[in-house]
């Protein structure tokens, strides 16, 4: 049942998208929180960055509408491994988020329009490495590598809320959650989560 309303939905989307499908391109600031589970040994690594991307809205009905869109992001992350600063990890990451999301939005004033939305989003892992430091050596790890420890895809469900100014600009944040184990280890989980706020023009 759910599925086929899921199908309705977009089908209706689709035959609105010639008529009255918006643009948007925005960018923005990212953080990502990498948990780390082994046994009952738990760990988060924090990741900063940037996204950029666009996407486009097809109206449904009143006030809802289906966002899909492709976004790039850039994550950079610093750890002391081991437990020192002896032995230092830098990590730096590409991603590709193609999110699919409703959105339902409330005229509050001739010029500001408020916003909520939910919705999947399928990530996948461009680059990844790690550069592990010693005593002056330097070895770098490709994580999404033959060797390497994560896998490149994973299923997440996004929300958040945001407004629009003029239907010019739109400000935005919201919060994402990883729903896979990304972790090739059998006896390791590792999930990512991350909130983003950023700005999109309207086309």
């Amino acid at each position: 049942m759910m599925k086929k309303l899921l199908f309705t939905l977009i089908a209706a989307a689709i035959a609105n998208f010639g008529a009255a499908a918006q643009i948007t391109a925005g960018a923005g600031y990212a953080n990502q929180i990498t948990n780390t589970r082994i046994g009952d040994i738990d760990a988060d690594n924090s990741s900063n960055g940037f996204y950029v991307g666009a996407g486009f809205s097809c109206p449904i009905i009143a006030g809802l509408s289906v966002d899909p869109g492709v976004y790039y992001s850039y994550m950079v992350s610093k750890q002391s491994l081991l437990e020192t600063e002896l032995v230092t990890g830098n990590t730096q990451s590409h991603y590709l988020t193609i999110p699919i999301n409703f959105r339902y939005t409330l005229k509050a004033v001739d010029f500001l329009d408020v916003f909520a939305y939910a919705g999947p989003n399928f990530n996948i892992g461009l680059a990844s490495t790690t550069s592990a430091s010693m005593l002056g050596m330097t070895v770098d790890v490709n994580n999404f590598g033959e060797d390497g420890s994560l896998r490149r895809f994973d299923l997440g469900l996004g929300a958040g809320l945001g407004f629009d100014l003029f239907q010019l600009v739109r400000v935005s944040a919201g919060y994402n959650w990883g729903l896979l184990n990304l972790n090739k280890s059998d006896n390791v989980q590792t999930t990512n989560a991350g909130w983003h706020i950023g700005v999109a023009v309207l086309f």
